[in-house]
């Protein structure tokens, strides 16, 4: 189970059901940019975070607006420059390496994965430059200000993400588009 969304074309683009996906959009053009109602994600936010590929791809091809910002003021860049392993994907590398390296072969082939996302999305026309933010209303401070997310610096770029993060391929990748 993951992330559920509010908006339709953001949940498929999230489970990365690309034949309800293109029956939404071949019915609604404008739901290709549809933001979800709580969290204020598109569809191309969605499948960044949820690292779906064949999604991206889809949404890209249709020009999916990949400069939208969120709630959280996080375009799909900030969610694909922080793709890491889950603890999921830890155990089962660790279970399976000693059983003919199919845990190494695991790791690898996520690594591909998102380093095939990563570049799908940069090739594209996203602000590798974008900060995040958020609206944080505080019980000291008299009106809403825009502050630090947990797991997010302040003003935060992709870059700063990747560089925090040690991601040494991304960090080139993000590199080579300034």
């Amino acid at each position: 189970m993951g992330k559920v969304y509010s908006q339709p074309a953001c949940q498929f683009a999230y489970d990365s059901d690309i034949q309800q996906l293109f029956s939404l959009v071949d019915r609604d053009p404008s739901s290709i940019n549809a933001r979800d109602d709580v969290t204020g994600d598109t569809p191309i936010i969605a499948a960044c975070r949820g690292a779906k590929l064949d999604a991206v791809t889809f949404l890209l091809e249709r020009h999916a607006d990949v400069r939208a910002l969120n709630k959280k003021h996080r375009t799909c860049l900030h969610y694909v420059a922080k793709q890491n392993f889950s603890l999921l994907d830890h155990l089962i590398i660790l279970l399976l390496m000693p059983i003919l390296l199919l845990g190494y072969f695991l790791l690898l082939q996520k690594q591909r994965r998102n380093e095939a996302l990563m570049k799908e999305v940069l090739d594209s026309d996203v602000d590798v430059n974008a900060a995040d933010y958020f609206l944080c209303c505080s019980s000291e401070m008299p009106t809403p200000t825009l502050t630090r997310c947990f797991g997010f610096q302040d003003g935060e770029s992709p870059l700063d993400i990747a560089v925090r993060l040690k991601f040494t391929k991304v960090v080139r990748l993000l590199r080579k588009t300034l």
